[in-house]
């Protein structure tokens, strides 16, 4: 079954996302455990970077987080990933090796797709001001 959680502006997770007794996402960067969760959404939050929550997150989606910055590096599980208005991430994980889609629009500062991302099968990336780099893999 998927579960998803949607977090808009500058609301708290639920209790049984947590592994810990922290009360919001702010707290002291819980890991993310549950396994009733696999889809998180970020929409129009004022985070800065996402907490180390996405043990069990196959999709990540974050719309108009324009002062996100910082990605967590470890996504075990993703799959896949959309950035829509993030204007501030300047680069992506390398360690998200199992990512097979990502859907990038709007990010201005980001520069680059890593290479180690080399299940891609599909990949939408436009209106990013500074990305050159995407790895060589990928048809031209």
């Amino acid at each position: 079954m998927t579960r998803s959680l949607s977090i808009s502006g500058k609301g708290t997770l639920p209790r049984d996302f947590y592994t810990s007794k922290t009360e919001s996402m702010w707290d002291e960067r819980p890991r993310f455990e549950n396994p009733d969760y696999n889809r998180l959404w970020f929409n129009d939050c004022d985070l800065t970077e996402i907490p180390n929550l996405l043990q069990n997150i196959k999709d990540l989606y974050c719309y108009n987080c324009k002062n996100l910055t910082f990605l967590p590096k470890d996504a075990p599980k993703l799959v896949n990933l959309v950035l829509y208005n993030c204007p501030k991430i300047q680069s992506l994980p390398q360690g998200w090796t199992k990512l097979t889609k990502i859907e990038i629009k709007y990010c201005d500062a980001l520069v680059a797709i890593p290479p180690s991302y080399k299940r891609l099968e599909w990949i939408d990336c436009h209106d990013c001001k500074n990305l050159t780099k995407l790895p060589s893999y990928l048809p031209k």
